[in-house]
């Protein structure tokens, strides 16, 4: 693996085979450099990722990505036993019930996030004191990961509010000269990032380390103990004696461990704990009350709405308005009331549609993206037909500002979801709404750079910019076979000298029959997030949802459109 410093030829891809230590040892080598980066493939999305224990190299990514320190990053280790050796300071009864969570789900999807060590800078868990960690379910990111022997702090390898990358291809169009290997991994398997969850601590509990320097145990010891305890349906034989008989049987286990942990875990278990999900994903809600469902283990599994705005110190990472977003405006299909408008050419939109909707007249747009027929496809094809919707965009969109003759009007991009009652569905929308926000990215420290860079990356020269329209009514159709499709947005016209990010907001709610319409919001992007229905998820759900607290808020400022545009129809 050659190091040519040249800023022509970084980023640089490589790719790590099972029996190759010498391009493992040149990764090494490259993150223990303090600023160093690399593109770590996992089965979410591709992480930008350095030395997490390395507060320079930590910055790096902050820079490179143009995220706001506000934002907490990931560390990423190869198991939570290492977490909970080196990382999180938890109490004996917080480190059950993590490995209660990694024996059923890591590596995997989940994040969690608690209390974590004094050696952990202060920058990755934006001064929070409490670290998110996960063990990606990859095997190039296991190897890597075990090789190295640190933790990687790693967010998606994308500038900060841009769509995430699922390939190595995505990375190497993002972060042109930029000195770092993207190690490629393939395609990502699931596609969307993982489910966040905080672990709650409380005050009084035992240490954790404390207990175990006391027996001369590990925490390998402790997962051990703990996967015996996984009974769900008390029966006659569940006694702390029983189950500790059935401990002393695990190899390896020293002398009155099992006894003393499980006595405590026993009378501790009438005092509730609780996890909250602060971002949702592959492991939903369902899947953690199932794992809780033990004789020993009393959590409660709650939703914490932590949407944050850029200048605000997040609790969860990812979670700030302003991600995921295509550099055109997007749409997404759904319910509206009947208020007219232009109709848009179908031959500027560039459709995405997760379930054929529109295959029959997929002859009629510019461009038709058919993805998934399930959640679990759409969830992992989403970003990657994004990317490709926003190729195909600022194409046409490029070519239409180099002939003068055309006065056509830019293109954009229209999703249309399906709405199920699934969590998962819930999940994709969550990722999809701030794709529909309108205003500049924020934190990106250099517009017209990262739009440079964007259109280089498709070999486009640099091309005029587009600002919207101050009319908050102005509405347009989607007309097909005379059925039309309502789309209300913010006009657009063109700017000379500026080059600008702009992705229009709209509500959240789609319905395939009838009519199929569009609306969009004038809220400023740190608010953007609007106008959403609820989704309807798990019956069992007692507290509201995200997207639920986002309706509420969110409420007054429709009932002030709707009464303007009233008006405006009873003045026609």
């Amino acid at each position: 693996m050659a190091d040519n410093s040249a800023a022509e030829n970084w980023p640089m891809k490589v790719k790590v085979d099972s029996n190759d230590t010498h391009v493992l040892d040149q990764i090494k080598a490259h993150l223990l450099s303090p600023g160093n980066l690399i593109s770590l493939p996992t089965e979410t999305v591709y992480g930008l990722a350095a030395n997490g224990l390395c507060e320079e190299s930590v910055l790096r990514i902050f820079q490179v990505k143009g995220r706001p320190l506000t934002d907490p990053v990931i560390l990423h280790v190869p198991t939570f036993e290492e977490a909970l050796e080196s990382i999180f300071d938890a109490d004996l009864y917080d480190a059950c019930i993590i490995l209660l969570l990694a024996i059923s789900f890591s590596p995997g999807p989940l994040t969690i996030i608690t209390r974590g060590r004094t050696n952990i800078p202060p920058v990755v868990s934006a001064n929070t004191g409490f670290p998110a960690v996960r063990c990606p379910n990859h095997v190039v990111a296991q190897r890597i990961l075990k090789h190295v022997g640190i933790p990687l702090a790693a967010p998606s390898a994308n500038k900060f509010g841009h769509i995430s990358p699922t390939s190595a291809d995505h990375v190497t169009s993002e972060f042109k000269g930029v000195h770092m290997y993207v190690v490629d991994g393939g395609k990502c398997d699931l596609g969307l990032e993982s489910t966040v969850l905080k672990v709650e601590p409380i005050s009084g509990g035992v240490n954790a380390d404390e207990f175990l320097r006391k027996h001369g145990g590990s925490y390998k010891h402790l997962r051990a103990v703990v996967a015996a305890l996984d009974e769900k349906v008390p029966t006659a034989t569940s006694t702390p004696e029983n189950f500790i008989r059935k401990c002393e049987n695990i190899k390896g286990i020293p002398p009155g461990f099992a006894n003393e942990l499980i006595h405590y875990l026993w009378d501790t278990r009438w005092q509730q704990r609780k996890i909250n999900i602060l971002r949702p994903g592959f492991v939903t809600e369902a899947d953690l009350k199932r794992r809780f469902s033990s004789l020993f283990f009393n959590v409660e599994v709650g939703h914490k709405a932590v949407f944050s705005k850029v200048n605000e110190r997040c609790e969860a990472p990812g979670t700030i308005l302003t991600h995921y977003a295509p550099s055109v405006p997007t749409y997404l299909i759904h319910e509206s009331p009947n208020a007219g408008g232009d109709i848009v050419d179908l031959k500027r939109v560039v459709m995405i549609d997760t379930d054929g909707s529109f295959k029959s007249h997929s002859h009629s747009f510019l461009y038709y993206l058919p993805i998934g027929d399930c959640d679990k496809s759409t969830a992992r094809d989403l970003y990657g037909a994004l990317r490709e919707a926003e190729s195909v965009a600022l194409r046409y969109n490029h070519n239409l500002q180099q002939d003068p003759s055309n006065s056509g009007t830019s293109s954009i991009i229209v999703v249309n979801h399906k709405e199920r009652p699934t969590e998962l569905n819930a999940t994709i929308r969550d990722r999809l709404l701030p794709s529909f926000t309108e205003a500049m990215f924020p934190g990106l420290g250099d517009d017209d750079e990262i739009r440079r860079q964007l259109e280089a990356s498709l070999g486009l020269d640099t091309v005029e910019s587009v600002d919207p329209v101050q009319d908050e009514l102005d509405t347009v159709d989607l007309e097909i076979d005379h059925a039309k499709y309502k789309k209300a947005g913010v006009g657009f016209k063109a700017t000379k000298k500026t080059h600008v990010f702009s992705a229009e907001a709209t509500k959240l709610k789609e319905v395939l029959k009838g009519k199929k319409k569009l609306t969009k919001s004038k809220l400023p992007r740190s608010e953007a997030s609007n106008q959403v229905n609820k989704d309807t998820c798990d019956s069992s759900d007692t507290e509201p949802s995200r997207l639920d607290l986002i309706l509420s808020a969110s409420r007054a400022r429709k009932e002030k459109r709707q009464k303007a545009m009233a008006k405006r129809l009873g003045k026609s």
